[in-house]
């Protein structure tokens, strides 16, 4: 799949995970026009996406410590 398009998220509306680790995450997202997004997330691209928010997280707080 070649296909590149860009959507602006402008709203989280709401994300379920479910407690079974065979079954991955609905998201539903709001983008600026106000389209609806309904991504629906396996458990290998769920593991994924957890290891890359923990690693941004901790670049986030590095870079913008409390004083």
């Amino acid at each position: 799949m070649d296909t590149k398009e860009t959507l602006t998220v402008a709203k989280l509306k709401q994300m379920i995970i479910t407690a079974d680790a065979n079954e991955g995450a609905v998201i539903f997202l709001e983008t600026d026009s106000e389209a609806a997004l309904e991504l629906l997330i396996g458990p290998e691209v769920l593991a994924a996406l957890e290891v890359a928010l923990v690693k941004a997280a901790a670049v986030h707080a590095k870079h913008h410590q409390v004083q």
